[in-house]
């Protein structure tokens, strides 16, 4: 079964590479059958459907569909071939309102006619593939739209021969090869600009001032310093924190969670609050119900001006 895998894959990864007539004909001649990557239909899908197939496979490191295949009862296949090839044009124009662009420019639909082949079962008959790439700098895709089978802002993957909603580690693994390949969009590189620029602009404010700045008031004490009453509340770390907990928010509004995700994290926040060092678990599966709502997490708390210490001469009149 391991080297079966292993074949299925190298023979997969050659025709990724090389889309050509003899290698798909051994990829039908060896009937690898379903796969993460390789999906067998007899004909092209409606359009919502194919958009589902097409986001799976993208956001699960590409793959391909190849039309013209039947699934029989015992798992095997059937080369049926097609009566005729279906228009690409009409293939992308199908895809796209329900799949980003960044996604639909990166499907290659490729014909093959195999009119004389030593390969009798599919001699005379014609395929089509739809070859996706999985763009790991654009990842996540996410639908734009609902349809028959397929909704709205949903991320889909590929769970070997099936196509399903994302979950939490799954998505988890998305963003880590995203990060891995080393690329970043123009946006994320403007963004790490923009954050040196404020990381400048921050340092040019000091966090604390000496008491000896200006005129001595009475209780203040040579040599000793006070908090900047005009520096930005929390730093520059507390604004990136408050960042990553609205694109929390988001990504659980994405996946249906919003709601349960703001909760959970008012709870977390108050028994910070009281609790510094108590161990905090996230919710447990029967605690989150799925929803669409699309809620934003709550403004993270922030620390409380600590109380001034009394000084030790301060006592009552006798």
């Amino acid at each position: 079964m391991v080297a079966q895998t292993k074949f299925t894959k190298e023979l997969f990864s050659k025709f990724f590479e090389e889309p050509s007539r003899d290698i798909l004909r051994e990829v039908l001649r060896q009937h690898v059958g379903e796969t993460r990557n390789i999906d067998f239909k007899t004909a092209w899908p409606d359009h919502p459907g194919l958009a589902k197939q097409c986001l799976g496979m993208a956001n699960s490191e590409g793959g391909c569909l190849i039309i013209g295949m039947r699934e029989d009862d015992d798992k095997s296949l059937t080369a049926i071939g097609l009566e005729a090839f279906v228009d690409k044009a009409d293939i992308h124009n199908g895809l796209k309102s329900y799949i980003p662009n960044e996604l639909r420019t990166r499907i290659e639909i490729l014909d093959f006619d195999y009119r004389a082949t030593e390969y009798a079962e599919i001699a005379g008959k014609k395929f089509q593939v739809a070859l996706i790439d999985h763009g790991v700098e654009h990842a996540p895709f996410v639908s734009l739209r609902a349809g028959t089978g397929i909704r709205a802002s949903a991320i889909y993957v590929r769970r070997e021969a099936s196509t399903e909603e994302a979950n939490y580690d799954e998505l988890q693994g998305i963003i880590n090869r995203r990060i891995g390949s080393g690329n970043s969009t123009s946006g994320e590189q403007n963004l790490k600009k923009e954050l040196e620029l404020l990381r400048t602009l921050y340092g040019e404010i000091p966090a604390r001032v000496s008491s000896l700045s200006g005129f001595l008031t009475m209780g203040s004490s040579i040599g000793f310093d006070r908090p900047n009453p005009k520096y930005p509340e929390g730093g520059i770390d507390a604004f990136i924190l408050d960042l990553i907990v609205l694109k929390q928010g988001r990504i659980a509004s994405m996946l249906g969670v919003g709601k349960e995700y703001a909760a959970t994290y008012r709870a977390k926040e108050t028994l910070k609050r009281f609790l510094p060092s108590a161990s905090i678990t996230r919710a447990t599966p029967a605690q989150v119900v799925p929803s669409s709502a699309d809620v934003a997490p709550p403004e993270p708390a922030r620390a409380r001006p600590a109380r001034p210490i009394p000084r030790s001469d301060d006592k009552k009149d006798a």
